[in-house]
């Protein structure tokens, strides 16, 4: 339930804040108190509780309340407080605007008392056994009422922990909520019906995803450690990603208010325009560079802090903070009882299907679809080889449409492929006329196997290039999203515009530019990165989109690469002896400047 409470503060003093039910207080005035003395000070704080409602003041540690509680509906008046420092220090200070607690606002009971003789013996139930055995007898208005645990030091330094594993139970977790209720993001020991999540959520461990039938959510990217462990999960959707994450938190809470202005130095430190802006829990981080938005929204649970990332093209950020919003509203949160610093991230486990899928290619970002309910959707002929018999038929082609790129299977007639084309084995490229007299420029790995060929036009550079991504294909918009990171970070104008197929990635250098178009087709992606002076990159652009055109795709027999990896280069018979020749070698040519 959400509740609108007016409120009146001192003019000098910060906005209020809110998060999980409650408002901060801050000192209106200095203030400098003697340990173990009660000294008044005032909030400049005014709350104005509708009938039903009640705040609880809770003071920061080593601060100790010594006057009443409790604000009622009646109270209408500036807060002031008594407070007594009990701190080892002898004096300690309170600046003005300090923060040093906050009102929790909750429910009340509506009772009604009836005089008798003699008491009935009436059932009480569990809940209300409940009720009766923990402190008080309120309900949060968002949240069951907790007990208040105390975070310690650890001994090593490491920072603060939070030590709840000896009195985590159903006493201070109630059940009272159901997924539905639109008043998470929940804590899963505040469920009452665990079966709830059986269907349509993706379960990741520490945090469970809903599949919400407005969010059209088709695929997951993962991202490994190096150590080959899960890392960040992110749904994608064109070019929409979100990713949720999951962090150890105080008891005490307010841990993602903390984070906010790291998150903006971050941004900032990245060459982004970033900044605070209100949200529906507290407030959130909105960051906008070279086109693309970036969002981070916080939410504040017991024992737990979950962060969900958004980013898009920035004309798309309204739409996809509205889906954000709503899918951390369904999220669960598994805190576990485990003891760990605070701010740590809570491991993901992948879905049993889904680690299955990636087993082997646990490396960097790999993509998989979702389906309609939420679960992992694995094409069998990604691993097996066997044939996709319920997949839908393919719409044959012929290279005279010039409506590609191409799939090899798709051909009426590969003949065609015979003249006028490069055969490279997994990209058969066409030799268009703007290309007739170019140059081609061979690249080796370490092991001495082609690992790139590149066009040269004059001053003008392209190349093209094919990666497996699974027969779901929608490859290109996460790696995009990579491209662009990577040309901000080393100095480039990046930004993505809108091109024939999908968004293009351009980055300027000074004079220089260069542009990345990508194809997602079925079981592949295809990448055209091209760079020339600034002043031909509208020539080489309309050459190279020609080109995409008539290219065709070879997705070869199984064992295909992992997702997102490149698919392997064969060069002609007679490219590489013209390579031999040059090089003076009777084998495979290596690296240099001139090829």
């Amino acid at each position: 339930m959400n509740a609108e409470i007016p409120v009146r503060r001192h003019p000098l003093l910060p906005s209020p804040r809110t998060s999980a039910g409650s408002i901060n207080l801050y000192s209106a005035i200095r203030a400098d108190l003697v340990r173990g003395e009660p000294t008044t000070v005032s909030t400049g704080l005014s709350i104005a509780l509708p009938d039903g409602f009640v705040g609880v003041i809770r003071l920061r540690p080593g601060l100790a309340l010594a006057g009443s509680p409790t604000i009622g509906s009646n109270d209408r008046e500036p807060i002031f407080i008594t407070v007594v420092h009990c701190r080892a220090q002898p004096t300690v200070s309170i600046a003005q605007g300090e923060q040093i607690g906050t009102v929790s606002i909750y429910r009340t009971l509506h009772c009604r008392f009836s005089e008798v003789e003699v008491f009935s013996e009436a059932p009480i139930t569990p809940l209300d056994r409940a009720r009766l055995e923990l402190p008080g007898t309120l309900l949060r208005s968002s949240r069951a009422v907790r007990p208040r645990l105390v975070a310690t030091i650890s001994t090593d330094g490491a920072g603060a922990t939070d030590d709840f594993a000896a009195t985590d139970s159903a006493l201070f977790r109630q059940r009272v909520f159901s997924i539905g209720d639109g008043v998470g993001p929940y804590d899963i020991e505040e469920l009452v019906d665990l079966d709830e999540l059986e269907d349509g959520y993706l379960d990741l461990g520490s945090v469970l995803l809903p599949r919400l039938p407005e969010i059209a959510w088709n695929r997951v990217a993962v991202e490994f450690t190096a150590d080959r462990q899960p890392e960040t999960l992110h749904l994608i959707n064109g070019q929409a990603s979100l990713g949720v994450a999951a962090f150890t938190a105080p008891v005490s809470g307010g841990l993602w208010r903390t984070c906010v202005d790291q998150l903006i130095g971050e941004f900032e430190s990245k060459g982004a325009r970033a900044s605070r802006v209100p949200g529906v829990w507290a407030d959130e981080v909105l960051a906008t560079i070279n086109g693309w938005s970036y969002r981070v929204i916080g939410a504040d649970g017991p024992r737990w802090m979950v962060r969900a990332v958004l980013s898009c093209p920035a004309m798309e950020m309204e739409e996809l903070t509205s889906i954000g919003r709503a899918l951390l509203r369904e999220t669960v949160v598994r805190r576990g009882v485990v003891a760990q610093p605070v701010n740590s991230q809570l491991a993901i486990e992948l879905p049993a299907d889904l680690a299955v899928h990636l087993d082997g290619m646990r490396t960097g970002v790999q993509t998989v679809a979702l389906s309609q309910d939420g679960s992992v959707e694995v094409d069998p002929t990604e691993r097996s080889g066997a044939p996709d018999m319920e997949s839908e038929p393919r719409t044959p082609a012929t290279l005279d449409e010039s409506a590609g790129p191409y799939d090899y299977d798709d051909l009426t007639d590969v003949g065609q492929l015979e003249e006028g084309y490069l055969d490279l084995g997994s990209v058969f490229l066409p030799i268009v006329d703007e290309l007739v007299g170019s140059q081609v420029a061979a690249e080796f790995d370490e092991d001495g196997q082609p690992s790139a060929v590149t066009l040269i036009i004059g001053e003008m550079r392209l190349s093209v290039a094919a990666f497996a991504a699974g027969e779901t294909g929608g490859l290109w918009p996460a790696v995009a999203a990579q491209m662009i990171d990577e040309f901000t970070q080393l100095d480039a104008e990046a930004t993505s515009e809108a091109g024939p197929w999908a968004q293009e990635v351009v980055a300027v250098f000074d004079t220089w530019t260069y542009r990345a178009i990508g194809v997602d087709g079925p079981g592949w992606l295809v990448r055209a990165v091209m760079s020339s002076p600034t002043s031909q990159t509208a020539a080489l652009t309309a050459i190279a989109r020609d080109v995409l055109r008539k290219t065709v795709v070879r997705l070869g027999p199984q064992p295909r690469p992992g997702v997102g990896d490149p698919m392997p280069i064969v060069l002609p018979v007679e490219m590489v002896e013209q390579l031999e020749a040059a090089a003076g070698v009777d084998g495979p040519a290596e690296p240099s400047d001139e090829q």
